[in-house]
């Protein structure tokens, strides 16, 4: 068990008080969003409807990486997809938004 002045390096990655907290329902889980996932949330911020292209410029991301995160993100309701498959625009939801703010 990490201590807070361990001198053991990894014990930072054990100490999970200062990262942001992803709440899905009565669950909660303690591992924080990878960095490319928070900067896609970012990326919404300011945004109205993105169409998942617009996005993938805006990131710089792959077309598999922006699949594979929009994915994560909506599978943790902090974004909600809207299209018919060929023109998939995402927003950040309520939930994604306080994410945000508590950062």
């Amino acid at each position: 068990m990490a201590q807070e002045r361990s001198t053991d390096p990894f014990s930072i990655f054990l100490n999970t008080t200062s990262r942001p907290q992803v709440h899905m329902g009565a669950a909660q889980s303690s591992e924080p969003l990878p960095p490319v996932a928070m900067a896609v949330l970012t990326a919404l911020r300011d945004r109205p409807r993105t169409q998942v292209d617009a996005l993938r410029l805006a990131t710089g991301l792959t077309t598999l990486r922006i699949a594979e995160v929009v994915s994560m993100l909506l599978r943790l309701e902090l974004i909600s997809v809207h299209g018919d498959g060929a023109d998939d625009e995402v927003e950040l939801t309520a939930r994604g938004r306080e994410l945000l703010a508590a950062r």
